[in-house]
């Protein structure tokens, strides 16, 4: 029961990114960026906790988001 108490701290601050990104898009970069920041951090434990567990029969999802992450933080950073 702990592990789900853990799980649902750490994916709860996520809802805030997505709209984060969108605030950059209107012109805030700074927030967008840690927005950004935020992201690749959690899809970072994501692959992480997939490796740890050993499921990886489905990695291929969280490593595209991760992906995707690193690439918009690195867009919104050199602009």
């Amino acid at each position: 029961m702990a592990r789900a108490r853990w799980a649902t701290r750490t994916a709860t601050p996520s809802w805030g990114r997505p709209p984060g990104l969108l605030l950059r898009l209107l012109g805030m970069p700074p927030l967008g960026i840690a927005a950004g920041a935020g992201l690749v951090a959690f899809f970072v434990g994501a692959v992480g906790t997939h490796v740890v567990k050993g499921v990886l029969h489905n990695i291929a999802f969280p490593i595209t988001f991760l992906a995707l992450a690193i690439s918009s933080t690195a867009l919104a950073i050199g602009r």
